[in-house]
């Protein structure tokens, strides 16, 4: 029987393959829980460090609507949507 490839993991958001969590830089694999666990976001998504960092705690509508104005949002990292702005309604 043949074994089957690992996938390599990407990125939810940019689709950027993913490094080693230890890795240096922005393409590392972190977890990203799209709701936050404080608010009941138990569900985690991989993600690079880059795109969790920009994030931070924004709501899945604030993303979407920051992404909208940034459309290359990583290269914004490590300052954070928050900090930036231009997510607001």
């Amino acid at each position: 029987m043949a074994r089957r490839k690992k996938r390599k993991p990407y990125c939810l958001w940019c689709k950027r393959e993913l490094h080693k969590s230890d890795a240096p830089g922005g393409l590392a694999f972190t977890k990203d829980h799209i709701y936050l666990r404080s608010l009941g976001g138990g569900k985690w998504y991989p993600c690079c460090r880059a795109c969790n960092s920009v994030k931070a705690d924004l709501t899945p509508e604030e993303w979407d609507r920051f992404r909208e104005k940034h459309p290359r949002w990583w290269t914004l990292y490590p300052r954070t949507a928050r900090q930036i702005g231009g997510f607001d309604v």
